[in-house]
């Protein structure tokens, strides 16, 4: 039998010609097969066993691969529609056609070109050359490949076909090869680790890098490896022409698309809110959302890793849930991602904003994460008084001078006297605003009026502090405590005063003596007491009377007075001196004292006529007063007592007006 032998340097019309041959199918007729693509096993060798879905032939019918139309099947991936159209074609030229059919990963010896490379692939999804007559061939094509996003197109994905049989070299009659064709460049992305022993695919492929790609199989002591993979970006065709030397040769091809896959998840490190719920959105470039999840009540939520189609920039965002108490700007937040594909030179988002763009490659594979910090709510408070140093009756404004100086805004601001030491009321505290934005500040009043009590304590002291909700939430923020110290300081004075009503009394007259103690000073007085000492009088003096009852207390200006009588008597002829003590205490327990004397001068009572029924005896060596006598005498003496009796009189009344 003649045969044809295509090599690696054969020319570009034959190639094209095959190629053609293979991608000018009309759209199918029939009805589509509603297909499915699948991954091959993690672990299992190769680099990009998470992005790239491998065809599923099941339904595979080669009586309407071989028509004109071919066979249409439909694929949903995610949120994508996959639709594709696969055509069988005889390559002509003296080649012998074969039969296709559709058979699992787990059928040929070695599952992709050796053992654990892109294994488990689930469903059928080689497309084998039955065994038949030498120098055999047949070409296979995937065309009119549409990828669209809620009805829009969509590009940026990689159209990908394989060599999942071994090639065997050209020992006398066996050999296999391959020609790839695509209507967007050919590259080889994976295969098996390289060997030097024959077989495989001769590495670089010919034609690597262009529309047009062969797999030539290597001799003994020629680099070439197992399991080639290509991907042309974009494309919306793709073939693969096998050619079998022997008849007992058997070649296949997969065919699948390579995309990229997304996970994004949301970290709460704290919440300024226990009832804050975050969201998380992955966006495609065309709008559609693709992926989402909520935290809730939980501190992470992440969306399921996420096959996405990178036909441009994604949108990562963040959002809070709604009905959540805060907003989203009462968190920073920080961004770290990671690409799982070894190699890829694709920028991963960072930084603070809510709302990151992503532009992925084809294989990508990145997790993202965003980590929200609850932004801090502060209150400072600064207490004043003014003026600092106040007398009783005097008013004084407490200033209570608050600023937001946290990163989240505040309402309901509220004043709370912790600790008010003064006696006396203080006023209904005003504040000019109750909502304060970040930085914002105010100051808000209340006055005091000043009380004795105050001013015997020296000192009133005001602690307080601020309240206020964050805006939007349950959360309450409490400012520091902050003191203001009003001076009330006060004197202690006793001032004490005694007097006599007359300064002068005869041998038997009776005089009262007056003590007076009067709180002259600005401080309460207690104790207050009065005595009299150092009386030099003949006989003591009684018990004073006094018009307070022990204790005594006097107020600021409020007078104790105490009296007592006495009687002159002969042995206090002369002056009588007499002093009085005053003693108190302050409020603070210290002593208190005043003094004051009064003085007494005692003259000898006058002597009184005697009547004429009771002569007054002579005595001495006196001449005897005759009849004759008496009359003038007594006349000359009486007048002379009235005279002495009135002078004493007007003097005694002068001395007491």
């Amino acid at each position: 039998m003649k045969f044809t032998k295509i090599s690696a340097l054969a020319g570009a019309a034959t190639l094209v010609s095959l190629l053609l041959t293979g991608v000018a199918a009309a759209p199918a007729t029939a009805a589509p097969i509603d297909a499915t693509c699948g991954y091959a096993e993690e672990g299992t060798g190769g680099k990009f066993t998470d992005s790239i879905c491998w065809f599923d032939f099941a339904g595979y019918d080669q009586s309407i691969g071989l028509t004109a139309e071919g066979q249409r099947f439909e694929t949903t991936l995610g949120e994508y529609d996959i639709a594709y159209t696969v055509t069988q074609r005889p390559t002509g030229m003296g080649w012998q056609p074969r039969g296709v059919e559709a058979r699992p990963s787990t059928d040929p010896f070695f599952p992709m070109g050796n053992w654990d490379y892109y294994d488990g692939i689930p469903g059928l999804p080689y497309l084998y050359a039955n065994r038949g007559a030498s120098f055999g061939s047949v070409q296979i094509n995937i065309v009119d490949v549409e990828v669209s996003l809620g009805g829009v197109p969509v590009t940026g994905y990689d159209l990908v076909t394989a060599a999942p049989e071994t090639p065997d070299a050209f020992v006398g009659n066996f050999g296999e090869r391959i020609y790839w064709g695509s209507d967007q460049p050919l590259t080889m992305i994976d295969s098996t680790t390289p060997i030097t022993s024959g077989g495989g695919c001769t590495i670089p492929l010919a034609g690597d890098g262009t529309h047009a790609a062969v797999c030539n199989p290597a001799n003994a002591g020629t680099t070439s490896a197992f399991g080639t993979i290509l991907a042309a970006p974009s494309a919306t065709s793709i073939s693969g022409t096998l050619f079998m030397n022997s008849a007992g040769e058997r070649e296949a091809l997969a065919f699948g698309i390579r995309t990229s896959t997304l996970t994004l998840e949301k970290s709460v490190d704290s919440r300024v809110d226990p009832l804050d719920s975050f969201d998380v959105q992955v966006t495609s470039p065309e709008g559609v959302a693709l992926a989402t999840a909520t935290t809730g009540a939980d501190d992470t939520a992440a969306t399921s890793t996420t096959t996405v189609i990178p036909s441009g920039a994604f949108t990562l965002s963040e959002a809070a849930t709604a009905g959540a108490p805060s907003p989203l700007d009462y968190y920073d937040a920080a961004w770290t991602c990671t690409n799982n594909t070894e190699g890829s030179t694709t920028v991963l988002p960072n930084g603070t904003d809510p709302a990151q763009q992503l532009t992925l490659a084809a294989g990508d594979s990145v997790d993202c994460v965003v980590t929200n910090t609850a932004k801090q709510a502060s209150l400072g408070l600064v207490k004043s008084v003014s003026p600092a140093t106040a007398s009783v009756g005097d008013t004084v404004v407490y200033d209570f001078a608050v600023t937001n100086d946290g990163a989240l805004p505040v309402e309901n601001l509220v004043i709370d006297e912790t600790t008010f030491t003064g006696t006396g009321e203080l006023g209904d505290i005003a504040c000019p605003v109750s909502t304060l934005a970040v930085g914002e500040s105010t100051t808000c009043q209340a006055p005091y009026v000043v009380t004795q009590a105050d001013i015997d304590e020296g000192l009133v002291s005001n602690e307080a502090t601020a309240s206020a909700g964050v805006v939007g939430t349950s959360v309450t923020v409490d400012a520091n405590s902050s003191t203001a110290l009003l001076d009330t300081p006060g004197t202690g004075l006793l001032d004490v005063v005694k007097t006599v009503d007359s300064p002068t009394a005869a041998v038997g007259d009776t005089v009262l003596y007056t003590l007076t103690a009067t709180n002259a000073g600005t401080l309460t007085l207690s104790d207050v007491e009065l005595s009299d000492v150092d009386f030099t009088g003949a006989t003591p003096l009684d018990e004073l009377t006094c018009d307070k009852s022990a204790p005594v207390t006097l107020a600021p200006g409020e007078t104790l007075t105490c009296t007592v009588e006495y009687e002159a008597a002969v042995a206090d002829i002369g002056t009588v001196t007499n002093d009085a003590s005053g003693t108190a205490t302050d409020p603070h327990g210290e002593p208190i004292a005043g003094s004051d004397s009064a003085s007494l001068s005692v003259v000898a009572a006058p002597v009184l006529p005697e009547t004429p029924d009771a002569p007054v005896a002579q005595t001495g060596a006196t001449l005897a007063i005759t009849g004759g006598d008496a009359p003038w005498l007594v006349g000359g003496v009486g007048a002379i007592l009235l005279l002495v009796g009135a002078s004493v009189l007007a003097f005694r009344r002068a001395l007491r007006s």
